[in-house]
């Protein structure tokens, strides 16, 4: 879910998220974040990673980013709650 806000954010381009960004061996080499990914992936049988973009006319994610800008920004006045 946080990868799709991310993306929307970003104007519907791929992210690349990551909690590694280098390992260090115990005699202090860095193995590269690249490195660490293609050893998960062939551990787990990933063959290809996809890159997905959104395909998404800007206007229409204009008004999705500034529905949620309201969400979390607008305070309501004269509500009805139902009970």
């Amino acid at each position: 879910m946080a990868k799709y806000i991310a993306m929307l954010t970003n104007g519907g381009k791929q992210i690349d998220i990551t909690l590694i960004k280098n390992v260090t061996t115990q005699v202090g080499t860095n193995i590269d974040k690249t490195e660490v990914n293609s050893y998960i992936n062939n551990r787990l049988g990933i063959k290809n990673e996809t890159k997905e973009e959104m395909e998404i006319k800007q206007e229409n994610l204009k008004s999705v980013l500034e529905g949620m800008k309201s969400v979390t920004t607008e305070t309501r006045r004269n509500s009805i709650f139902c009970i």
